[in-house]
Formats: C-alpha cells, sequence, structure tokens
C-alpha cells in the first residue's frame, strides 16, 4: 500500500513571480531546441537527437537561468516529439495512419498556462489563476466591490 499526501500551492507575492518566471524561462528553451529542430527539419529532414541539441542549447541564456534537470527536460521533451513526429510520419507514410502529422510547434504563455492546469489535475492539486487588474478598477475608498470578470468594474447600486 502507497500513501499520498496532497501538496496545494497557493502562490502569492514573490514565490508566485519565481515559479512564473521559471515557467517563462522553461518556455523560452522548449522554443529554442523546437527552433534547432524545425531547422534541423526542413534542411535535411533529420531530426536532432537529445545529446545535440544539449549541446546547442546548452550556451543558451534560458538554459544558464533554469536548474541543469529542469533545462535537461525540456529538451528531452523537444527531441521525444520530435521522435514521435518522424515515427508517425513513417507510419502515415504507409498508410496506417488516417490523418498526416503536424510538425511539432512553438509554445506560447498559454500552452505553458495549460500544461501547468493539466499538471495540477494530474496530481490533484487545484490550480487557481488569479488576476490581479481589478486593483485599477475597483477602488476601496469608494466601496466597490472586485470584479467578477476581468476588467469590469462592479455595479455598486
Amino acid at each position: 500500500m502507497y500513501a499520498v499526501q496532497k501538496d496545494i500551492w497557493h502562490l502569492t507575492g514573490l514565490d508566485k513571480t519565481i515559479v512564473e518566471q521559471l515557467l517563462r524561462w522553461s518556455n523560452n528553451l522548449f522554443n529554442v531546441g523546437t527552433y534547432e529542430s524545425r531547422q534541423r527539419y526542413f534542411k535535411d529532414k533529420g531530426a536532432i537527437k537529445y545529446p545535440d541539441l544539449y549541446k546547442i542549447a546548452k550556451t543558451n541564456e534560458n538554459y544558464a537561468l533554469l536548474y541543469s534537470q529542469v533545462a535537461q527536460q525540456s529538451l528531452k521533451s523537444v527531441a521525444e516529439s520530435f521522435s514521435s513526429f518522424r515515427a508517425l510520419s513513417k507510419l502515415a507514410k504507409k498508410g496506417e495512419l488516417h490523418q498526416k502529422p503536424r510538425l511539432p510547434n512553438y509554445r506560447t504563455t498559454a500552452k505553458v498556462k495549460e500544461r501547468l492546469q493539466q499538471e495540477c489535475d494530474l496530481r490533484g492539486w487545484r490550480f487557481v489563476e488569479q488576476d490581479e487588474s481589478y486593483t485599477s478598477k475597483a477602488s476601496f475608498l469608494d466601496r466597490d466591490l472586485l470584479p467578477v470578470k476581468v476588467g469590469e468594474k462592479p455595479d455598486n447600486s
């Protein structure tokens, strides 16, 4: 029998800023690896394996800013996605696949949040994105309620 402990993080302030910045750097490094892999594919239909991708990306600023294991995992994810793409392309050429696979694309900030949401769901954690733009829309002195929707000033009547 295994014991599992759920950890729910409610990050605020500096902690939230640090985690968001680490996610940005990881996302940027993933995009660097994706760029290099796509360029190789366009050049000669080849794929860059992780060791070669590591040699290219280790001088990148985003790699230097991340913990080494995090940076390596980001690059391994790129190599894995291109390896899967190539395997699916071979199946499509043989006619064993009904759809033509798409070349792996770059990540956007929204995709990072989506991926974080998926990870939290897998672990049973609650993901709460707190929009703080309300501070410019609501006034404590005017006794405004906090807006329900992003960017709306509540009706106090």
